[in-house]
């Protein structure tokens, strides 16, 4: 009898030990939920559409480029990129796995080792480059793997919730859900951010629906910050480890105004139908410079922003010589870090059999570019891509 009463009392200890618990989780839960942040509409930095060049020259805009061919081995086989990173002298690729080489393409280390061991991983959903480490968020695992960035040499694993996305800004984690529902919380928000441990929220942003953003994608992960733009009003917001900032606006006046029912159909639809529509595309920054894409008046602009004069170049098309690779894409993924803006290129769009000027007259050996058009001239159809870093000219 005396047993039973002492169980009895235990029992009743604990259950009033998990209600205090739950209803503290429950309070700092909603407490940080309450952390909706808010941003004004100063802007740091305005790009102007008085003047819109047809074309600019490559050399008006960049100050010196590098092609590096990735060398092939049994190891190193690289297909769709989803990823790109340029950390001092390494590339580093992500696809499924993590595949680094350094300037002049040569492998230096690989990241593939799948598995259910302690330094292995299931599937490689996104991966982020914060100071010198690599953060890979395994999905398959939940677990946030992390790795020296010049030796990829594997440091320890953080255990994360079952989300879309992870990166890491700082020393903060970034939740990326696409708006969806996650483990965490049950809303339509798009960036949480957390301290490393998952235990406390730092704040969240919504999307339109529910708060202030009509967020475009893809978003573009820096070294301690994360870009994302509202698509239908020309605005950037940046994303630091305890607050956002309204970064960048592209000044289109009153005349140029989306309406209601242009934010409610797919950009292709609306660009189709109203000469007036404008969005915010594709977006990266370096160190001194802000380069992205935006539709205005049915066609595809191309901009780039000194951040040091802050003086803008707007154009349709940026041209060069043939061995200054370029293609005026919006749909083309670009990358950037604090030096160089990065993009790559798969074989099958470098390779030109039919015709050998394709890439300029040929140029001499003591020709400052012969080596870049040489990289090239030289691409096969069975080759891995061509990585390009190109560094901005201040104007």
């Amino acid at each position: 009898m005396l047993r039973r009463l002492c169980l009895s009392i235990l029992l009743i200890s604990n259950m009033k030990i998990s209600i205090l618990l739950f209803v503290s989780l429950l309070f700092a839960t909603t407490s940080c939920a309450q952390d909706e942040y808010v941003v004004d509409d100063n802007f740091t930095y305005h790009v102007s559409i008085d003047t819109l060049y047809e074309e600019l020259k490559f050399d008006d805009v960049f100050e010196e480029y590098r092609c590096i061919a990735l060398k092939q081995s049994p190891d190193y086989l690289i297909c769709e990129i989803k990823q790109l990173f340029q950390y001092k002298d390494r590339i580093i690729v992500v696809t499924d796995g993590i595949y680094c080489f350094d300037f002049d393409g040569n492998p230096v280390y690989n990241i593939v080792n799948r598995g259910h061991a302690k330094n292995e991983y299931l599937y490689c959903a996104s991966v982020s480059l914060c100071d010198s480490l690599l953060y890979m968020y395994d999905r398959g695992k939940r677990m946030t793997h992390v790795y020296d960035a010049y030796s990829g040499k594997y440091l320890y694993g953080i255990e994360s919730p079952s989300v879309e996305n992870i990166y890491c800004i700082g020393d903060k984690m970034v939740i990326e859900d696409k708006l969806k529902s996650t483990e965490l919380t049950r809303s339509n928000s798009r960036f949480f951010v957390y301290d490393k441990s998952f235990t406390r929220l730092q704040y969240r942003v919504f999307g339109k629906e529910q708060y202030l953003y009509n967020i475009g994608y893809p978003v573009s992960i820096g070294n301690k910050s994360i870009l994302f733009s509202d698509y239908y009003e020309c605005r950037l917001y940046k994303m630091l480890s305890d607050r956002v900032v309204s970064y960048l606006q592209i000044d289109c006046d009153t005349r140029y105004r989306n309406t209601p029912d242009q934010i409610g159909q797919s950009i292709r639809k609306a660009r189709s139908q109203n000469d007036n529509l404008h969005a915010l595309q594709h977006v990266c920054e370096t160190k001194t410079h802000i380069f992205g894409t935006f539709i205005f008046k049915r066609k595809d602009y191309e901009f780039v922003l000194d951040k040091r004069s802050g003086h803008s170049k707007v154009c349709i098309r940026i041209l060069g010589e043939g061995y200054q690779h370029w293609h005026s894409n919006s749909s083309d993924r670009r990358f950037a870090n604090d030096t160089y803006l990065c993009r790559y290129y798969g074989p099958e769009r470098i390779y030109r059999p039919q015709n050998k000027y394709a890439y300029g007259e040929q140029l001499s050996i003591n020709h400052p570019e012969y080596r870049n058009q040489k990289i090239l001239q030289d691409c096969r159809p069975d080759d891995n891509p061509i990585v390009i870093l190109y560094r901005f000219r201040s104007f």
